[in-house]
């Protein structure tokens, strides 16, 4: 049996997203499904404005979610440390918040090419964060 949705959020983006038939969107629905409740980690309400990826320039992805957004859903509904799993991996930018969020990421992507795109991603933000864990004088200390 499937879990209930728990919560809507509605994605408001700054921007329309698709041609005006009849009446161009600006948001999304984000639904949040859980067998046994949710607690929020921090205050939300349900409507999230972030603004998209502006331009081809900068996404990876055709559906690529801003990492900003994710952050968001990650900090709001999951502890510091604890898994995440995204099923419909992409280019990555949940794993990418996670790295950022602290938290311990699984990610599934059946498109070989979005998979090597992810791990770049994911790659490099890693080594972001080892390069900014610790003050400079930190090395002489370990």
């Amino acid at each position: 049996m499937p879990h209930p949705i728990r919560c809507e959020i509605v994605w408001v983006k700054d921007t329309h997203v698709g041609p005006p038939c009849p009446v161009a969107m600006q948001d999304e629905r984000i639904w949040v499904f859980s067998e046994s409740g949710i607690t929020a980690r921090e205050f939300a309400t349900s409507v999230w404005p972030v603004p998209i990826i502006p331009t081809w320039a900068h996404r990876h992805h055709k559906n690529e979610k801003p990492v900003d957004l994710m952050r968001k859903a990650i900090r709001t509904f999951t502890d510091h440390g604890a898994y995440v799993v995204d099923p419909f991996c992409g280019s990555g930018s949940t794993g990418v918040a996670c790295i950022r969020e602290g938290r311990r990421f699984l990610g599934v992507e059946r498109d070989p090419e979005y998979c090597s795109v992810a791990r770049s991603r994911l790659s490099g933000e890693a080594e972001q964060r080892d390069l900014f864990a610790y003050p400079a004088h930190a090395d002489a200390e370990r």
